[in-house]
């Protein structure tokens, strides 16, 4: 003998498809040493010496005076056999009395032989490693069909569940669910803490212990990709289950790496498309509509661009975001256009046509509409998305582009003190002209003159000064609306005022003052 069975292995190698467990889940881990088939005649098992896989035909119970199904069940539990498979009906009063015994309880398909299915189970018993050489071929080959159809994440899952009985969830490297398929366990995806080291395949306990983890890396060229999850109840696992999920797990990273391929592909294609479409003046506007089409893109103007990315160093994979993007707009039923600029600081761009009447709010309430639905998608990720003015010919795409980059640019440092997380060109205002000039040393002269000793002096005294100032000119310089704002009273809110003209050496009440004032405030948000 090559090796110990248990009873989950025998339903998995040697009973035929379509059995089912009806009682004895937990109990799937017992040793199983040899089958023995009842008889239609006393006695109904001459010799049972523990540890068998029990085969019972309910039509044989007829000829046995005063024995029933329940009766049998009881009385082979007390003699220690490992599980019972039935062929025929199976009445409710046997489950229960199966689940109050623990015992693992099958029924078979209707039409078994019970006599093939006692050879199947020998065999196993004999040359375990054949059985499981066998096995792993057919698994094989069965989530190769799912594959080569072409089916997916979840039809790949539900193979998955069918073959082991149990929940599965495929995940990527960054724990986004690909696919996922109902089983005998909770579907509970891997969080972050859980994959810490998970580097080689293990079993975890989940649910108080009551559940069972069985993950498995995927790895792509060598490279974790991904994690296979199969769920059961504990004590239900064998080395079927790790066939079952060594063989997924390789599917898995062949899937993965075809998507790869694909994506990069239609990156590279996306990207030159958008370079044609930001090429100004030297538009072939027949062959961009062409082109257009086979990105199910609508370039009618007017059109809006809309960038989008994270306001911190960490987020989404920007392809997958694009993906995203992609999908909400194909959802309102948009016919944008949606790519990744690896090296922009705002890596997705999104171009969509609006309607002619009204495209401005058209445009932002679009904008607002799939940012809200990303922010729900990544509740823990940063989003800062910029939109520019509806352009009416594409010849002026390059510079609507442009203008929407210099928006999410201030929407990020808008971001990070709690600002607007949708920056719309149109609405910039003064920041229009501010912002080609970010990168000059003209806009931190002007500021370091009109505000730069007020910041020096919050620095060393731990004041908020100039957090006052901004409130003031907020509120139109009424001292009422201030003073409620920051929860001061308005005699001290008049003495920082003071204070602050001291500082800066000037006259709050002068109008030109106030106005240099208020713009490096703006400058501020620049720097």
């Amino acid at each position: 003998m090559s090796g110990q069975i248990t009873v989950g292995e025998v339903w998995r190698l040697a009973l035929p498809e379509g059995t089912r467990l009806l009682a004895g889940h937990t109990s799937l881990g017992r040793r199983v040493l040899w089958t023995c088939v009842m008889r239609p005649s006393p006695p109904a098992f001459p010799r049972l010496e523990g540890q068998e896989l029990a085969l019972i035909n309910v039509e044989d119970l007829r000829y046995l005076e005063g024995l029933s199904l329940e009766r049998v069940i009881r009385g082979l539990h007390e003699a220690s056999v490992s599980a019972i498979a039935v062929i025929g009906p199976v009445n409710q009063e046997a489950v229960e009395t199966a689940v109050q015994v623990g015992m693992p309880l099958f029924a078979l398909p209707e039409g078994t032989n019970a006599n093939s299915v006692e050879r199947a189970v020998i065999r196993l018993i004999v040359d375990r490693e054949a059985a499981l050489g066998r096995y792993r071929a057919q698994v094989a080959h069965q989530l190769a069909e799912v594959v080569m159809a072409n089916r997916g994440w979840d039809a790949l899952a539900r193979a998955l569940a069918r073959a082991s009985q149990k929940a599965v969830v495929i995940q990527d490297a960054m724990l986004r669910i690909l696919g996922q398929a109902a089983g005998s366990g909770p579907m509970w995806p891997l969080h972050g803490e859980e994959v810490q080291g998970l580097n080689s395949p293990r079993l975890l306990p989940i649910g108080g212990g009551e559940a069972s983890r069985l993950a498995f890396p995927i790895r792509v060229e060598g490279t974790l990709s991904g994690y296979l999850s199969l769920i059961g109840l504990t004590g239900a696992f064998d080395v079927s289950d790790h066939i079952i999920a060594e063989e997924g797990a390789l599917v898995c990273a062949l899937e993965l790496a075809k998507e790869r391929a694909v994506t990069g592909m239609e990156v590279q294609q996306r990207i030159r498309f958008l370079e044609e479409l930001l090429n100004g003046q030297n538009l072939d506007i027949s062959v961009l509509m062409r082109r257009a089409r086979a990105f199910n893109y609508d370039p009618s103007p007017p059109q809006v661009v809309l960038v989008l990315g994270v306001a911190g160093d960490d987020g989404p994979d920007p392809s997958y975001l694009a993906r995203r993007v992609q999908d909400e707009l194909s959802q309102r039923k948009v016919a944008g256009f949606v790519a990744v600029r690896l090296h922009a600081p705002a890596p997705v761009i999104a171009i969509y046509p609006v309607p002619s009447e009204a495209s401005a709010q058209a445009g932002r309430r679009l904008a607002r509409a799939v940012l809200e639905a990303l922010e729900r998608q990544f509740a823990q990720t940063a989003l800062v998305a910029a939109l520019s003015r509806p352009v009416e010919r594409l010849s002026e795409m390059k510079e609507a582009a442009d203008e929407a980059e210099q928006a999410w640019s201030l929407g990020r440092r808008l971001a990070s003190t709690g600002g607007s997380r949708l920056v719309d060109a149109a609405e910039l205002g003064v920041y229009r002209l501010l912002l080609p000039l970010e990168r000059s040393p003209v806009l931190q002269t002007f500021y370091q003159e009109n505000l730069g000793v007020l910041e020096e002096y919050d620095r060393r005294q731990g004041t908020d000064l100039m957090y006052t100032l901004e409130v003031y000119f907020s509120q139109l310089g009424n001292l009422s609306r201030t003073a409620e704002i920051m929860h001061l009273h308005r005699n001290t809110l008049i003495y920082r005022l003071e204070r602050i003209a001291s500082i800066l050496g000037v006259d709050l009440e002068d109008s030109e003052t106030r106005l240099r004032l208020q713009l490096a405030l703006k400058v501020r948000q620049l720097l």
